[in-house]
């Protein structure tokens, strides 16, 4: 008999933060986390997948391996799924039409993260972004 193996969906979100910022202290910010233990179930992960995710360039510019790669794929395809699961399941799911005019300005990696964050807790809404010049 095959022992089945599961992946953490806490730890797969942790880790898409981390591949999307490239960095554990933003990531850890973006969690709500402490850089030391965002990186320790990081490093924690690699026993049980034997395989490196994450590599050091130049000493501290964090790179996806290959293989970090591919998980980054899946994980977003598992985590879109378990999102759309507990909507379905949930009383207070968020459905519908979602139209936002922001200025340029707003357009910037904590908006980003707030648009991705949003869309992963209400995966049955839709947005569109209309970019706002503004007026000088």
């Amino acid at each position: 008999m095959e022992l089945s193996v599961n992946f953490d969906i806490d730890c797969l979100r942790s880790f898409l933060v981390i591949a999307d910022t490239m960095s554990f202290s933003r990531a850890a910010e973006t969690v709500g986390r402490s850089n030391r233990r965002l990186a320790s179930r990081s490093r924690n992960s690699k026993p049980r997948l034997a395989k490196a995710l994450l590599t050091r360039r130049k000493g501290r510019v964090l790179e996806l391996t290959s293989e970090g790669g591919k998980l980054v794929q899946y994980a977003r395809k598992i985590l879109q799924l378990n999102d759309e699961a507990y909507a379905s399941m949930s009383d207070d799911v968020l459905t519908g039409f979602v139209r936002l005019g922001v200025p340029l300005d707003f357009f910037g990696r904590d908006f980003t993260t707030w648009l991705a964050r949003f869309k992963n807790r209400h995966p049955m809404s839709d947005s569109r972004l209309r970019p706002i010049n503004p007026k000088t």
